[in-house]
């Protein structure tokens, strides 16, 4: 019965299964579970009864006979994420948010997303069955057996669940995929990767304010007659908290003495390029990574980062407006994840997301949208458009009171737009 049952399903994980049909390709069925519409040609279901007394044991296994695939968009070996436009009729597409087709066009009513299963097993156990509540067994460990192996399985792992009185130890056995070792390795490889975390932390913390780092500072420093200037920060991860560090004048690391805000340029090296100190600090993670292999250290990539502090010394030429946020965001590419930003003249722009250290450059921006969900674009709705507009003109205010960089909140309390603008005005003289 729909609701009652749970679905295992081939690459791991398990549905609650709602309705099936015969699908519109020809010899396969519709299984919606989950809220998912699944096509598949089944070969042989089986039925492995255990009677009224013990249905929690029972199960189907359904095996599915293999079809040849219809597109390219082929995950984990055995299904493809498709649109079906017309009954029986597939696309490979990334559009299905939009309801259009590439050249804009709708999709016709009725249009569907799709996975469409090319091989493998499904089984379905009650959702009281003690299967269902072995998290393990969401692995799809099913699929890695035949009928008979599985059959074997379950009548073991029944019989070790009347056999053994501590139900813990149950658990513990039948948690791990009986066909791998490769939890152990795994297991292993953590306490490895643990030990040289350690190693590094260790070097680091010994060695960082030894380092160096004007040589490389001084070569990107390209001078820029702008209106920004940048410091380069220095973070540890994971380490023991404490006092802010940065790139000194005199190419060390340095820690505050204290920790005012807004941040001081004081005793800090500084960049007229935003280019420049990224360049940077690309070659003082190199020196770094040479310095750590020279001591036979494994280089932790997220062990240590750098971080850009923006400060404003000259004032900017432009107030943006909430049409220009509009048109800047109807203008956008939502195939990417995209960030609001305001630049360093008061111009509102989308930026790539995804570019490292790229937000630095900006004096104000907002959290990322994320690719393809119409938040941007020629579809997005920009029903909220006052409220970021009223956001970012918040974060301008912020920055310009301050001369450094703000993230906006868009649930942030605004104040008046009409008030806002007004303060505005004193930053532009």
């Amino acid at each position: 019965m729909p609701g009652l049952n749970h679905m295992f399903l081939p690459i791991g994980g398990g549905k609650d299964i709602e309705t099936a049909k015969c699908a519109n390709e020809e010899s396969c069925i519709c299984l919606v579970a989950g809220g998912c519409n699944y096509i598949f040609k089944p070969h042989k279901l089986e039925l492995e009864n255990y009677g009224k007394s013990d249905y929690r044991w029972s199960y189907f296994r359904l095996q599915l006979e293999p079809i040849e695939p219809i597109s390219d968009a082929i995950y984990e070996d055995c299904r493809e994420l498709l649109i079906e436009d017309f009954p029986g009729h597939y696309i490979a597409s990334d559009l299905a948010n939009y309801g259009r087709y590439n050249d804009g066009t709708e999709f016709p009513k009725g249009y569907r997303q799709v996975d469409r299963f090319l091989n493998g097993s499904f089984v379905i156990f009650s959702k009281q069955s003690v299967y269902n509540h072995i998290s393990g067994t969401y692995d799809a460990r099913h699929n890695k057996m035949s009928s008979i192996e599985f059959r074997h399985y379950i009548g073991t792992m029944r019989q070790s669940y009347y056999m053994m009185k501590d139900f813990n130890k149950f658990l513990s056995i039948y948690q791990k995929n009986p066909f791998s070792t490769k939890e152990e390795k795994e297991k292993i490889e953590i306490h490895r990767k643990i030990e040289e975390g350690c190693k590094f932390d260790k070097f680091i913390e010994e060695n960082w304010d030894k380092w160096c780092l004007k040589e490389i500072c001084d070569k990107n420093n390209n001078k820029n007659d702008g209106k920004l200037e940048f410091a380069i920060m220095f973070h540890i991860n994971g380490g023991t908290f404490g006092a802010r560090k940065y790139v000194a004048e005199n190419g060390y690391i340095c820690e505050e003495d204290v920790i005012p805000y807004p941040v001081s340029k004081d005793g800090k090296y500084i960049f007229t390029d935003f280019n420049g100190a990224v360049k940077a600090i690309v070659e003082m993670k190199d020196y770094i990574k040479k310095l750590c292999n020279e001591s036979g250290i494994v280089w932790q990539e997220m062990g240590i980062y750098f971080t850009i502090k923006l400060f404003r010394i000259k004032p900017p030429s432009h107030v943006f407006t909430e049409k220009e946020i509009k048109e800047v965001l109807r203008s956008g590419n939502d195939f990417r994840n995209n960030r609001l930003v305001i630049d360093e003249e008061g111009y509102a722009q989308l930026i790539d997301s995804d570019l490292h250290y790229e937000h630095y450059r900006y004096p104000v921006s907002k959290e990322s949208y994320d690719a393809r969900n119409n938040y941007v674009g020629q579809y997005a709705n920009l029903d909220d458009v006052s409220g970021i507009y009223q956001a970012m003109l918040d974060g301008w205010l912020h920055h310009l009171r301050t001369g450094q960089r703000y993230d906006v909140d868009y649930y942030e309390q605004c104040e008046d737009t009409e008030k806002m603008l007004a303060e505005l005005e004193q930053y532009y003289q």
